[in-house]
């Protein structure tokens, strides 16, 4: 067919399946019964041991939409590959059996990007750094529920240091492990109120006598063998020797602070230190 006239071509199959091209529109119209059997209309289409092949050009092609806006569009969801022909997506999603490229011809992973990634609603009109990535929700690595910005399931390794905030952990020499403190706090032994300087994973101190004292945990230890590491100032107190009592609980340990009596080092005088440090590991 030629010309510029608003020509059309119907071929219609056996079971009453039409299929036309509107030259002024580009289209391709599909009406009739459904199609099975050996009479469907993609034989007639294709000639004995022939692929058929359809090709648009100079518009765009539309599964769903009548207003295409781009080279392809699709109202709803899609499936990619043989092994998922009767999987069905989900919802405005898509599946794709094989790898996927973007930027590059080659994948060599189920998603390989040649380029930099930006996700998330609120970067869309953000640029990604050279070669980075910006995600605007939390990222999970083995694991399907991720609960905050970066959820690891399994063993992260750092080969340089890790920054947290603005402070940087460096990567401490040797091989051997490494055990974090899983509780701590400074304070003035001399306290009244439960106030203390600093510290973490602390929810109260309490003074129950003179260098006795009780250091309730914010979250509890998992057992009580924990290392109790303990540090007291008596540079007013004229402290000869100190020495100091602890009692644990998965929830709370208890310490009192001793001093050497002014008369005798062997008699033991409970006392307020103006500084006490405490440390637990496990």
């Amino acid at each position: 067919m030629t010309g510029t006239g608003n020509y059309s071509a119907v071929v219609q199959d056996a079971a009453g399946s039409n299929l036309r091209f509107v030259a002024s529109e580009h289209q391709f119209q599909t009406w009739g019964a459904p199609q099975s059997g050996t009479a469907a209309l993609s034989e007639i289409l294709a000639s004995s041991n022939q692929t058929t092949v359809m090709t648009v050009r100079g518009s765009n092609v539309g599964i769903g939409a009548t207003n295409p806006l781009a080279k392809l569009q699709v109202s709803g969801s899609v499936g990619i590959g043989t092994s998922y022909a009767a999987v069905l997506p989900p919802a405005d999603g898509c599946i794709i059996a094989g790898n996927v490229g973007i930027g590059t011809t080659n994948p060599l992973a189920r998603l390989q990007v040649s380029g930099n990634v930006g996700i998330g609603t609120a970067y869309a009109a953000l640029t990604s750094p050279i070669d980075g990535c910006i995600i605007l929700g939390n990222v999970g690595i083995g694991t399907a529920t991720p609960t905050t910005k970066l959820h690891v399931v399994g063993t992260m390794q750092a080969t340089v240091g890790l920054t947290l905030g603005s402070a940087t952990l460096t990567s401490p020499l040797g091989a051997m492990p490494m055990f974090a403190c899983r509780a701590w706090i400074n304070f003035n032994g001399t306290l009244t109120t439960g106030v203390y300087n600093a510290g973490g994973n602390i929810a109260s101190v309490a003074r129950n006598s003179a260098g006795n004292y009780t250091i309730t945990f914010a979250v509890a230890m998992p057992s009580a063998n924990y290392a109790t590491f303990i540090t007291f100032d008596g540079n007013t107190t004229s402290v000869l020797s100190g020495t100091s009592e602890i009692v644990k609980s998965a929830g709370s340990v208890t310490i009192t602070l001793f001093r050497a009596s002014s008369t005798t080092l062997t008699t033991k005088l409970e006392y307020n230190p103006l500084d006490v440090s405490v440390a637990i590991f496990m």
